[in-house]
């Protein structure tokens, strides 16, 4: 009797601690590139219809536009997993301005190191350098479970220009099968 009891608890135990935990695995890639202003002096960057801006708290949104290849789901393990997998990942990001940012950079030269990646989160960050990538996460955001495919990548300008004029500041995302985004910013003064 007492075997048989031991039994069904350990049973009730494993369907409790299986049954009720989710486990999803999602396939997407980044279908095209837009892109917005951002005012980054508020406690989350915002879009900004502005045509001028405090360089310190300049930032440019990448619309990235996910779109789900597939997605699996099912009960596994005790707490909520996500795999959330990029098809088709970005391999190389090019930031230049269509004007010389100071004297050593003139119009078309890499912005890379000028700027960072901002992951959701003013502590997750990481820098750009001149051959870099950026992997968009919303890992960091509040309402991940709920938006788990990043829409977005922001990057914020760290180093500002020794020249201050109106500039487009132009994006080229390169994919690992090699395909290219590319898109510019409206017309902006830094000051």
């Amino acid at each position: 009797m007492k075997k048989n009891h031991l039994i069904f608890i350990n049973l009730f135990i494993g369907i409790l601690f299986f049954g009720c935990t989710k486990y999803k695995q999602v396939n997407y890639h980044f279908s095209a590139l837009s892109l917005n202003l951002l005012n980054n002096s508020a406690a989350e960057p915002d879009i900004s219809t502005a045509d001028s801006l405090p360089a310190k708290a300049f930032g440019i949104r990448l619309n990235l536009h996910p779109m789900t290849d597939s997605e699996t789901s099912g009960s596994f393990s005790a707490e909520h997993y996500y795999n959330i997998i990029n098809t088709n990942t970005i391999s190389a990001i090019y930031i230049s301005s269509s004007d010389s940012f100071d004297v050593s950079l003139p119009p078309g030269s890499c912005l890379n190191n000028k700027f960072i990646y901002y992951k959701g989160a003013y502590d997750s960050f990481d820098t750009i350098g001149s051959q870099s990538s950026i992997k968009p996460t919303n890992y960091y955001k509040k309402d991940y479970e709920q938006n788990y495919l990043p829409e977005y990548a922001d990057i914020l300008l760290i180093h500002s220009s020794s020249k201050y004029k109106a500039q487009r500041f132009k994006i080229k995302l390169t994919f690992q099968d090699n395909s290219q985004f590319i898109d510019s910013t409206s017309l902006i003064k830094l000051y």
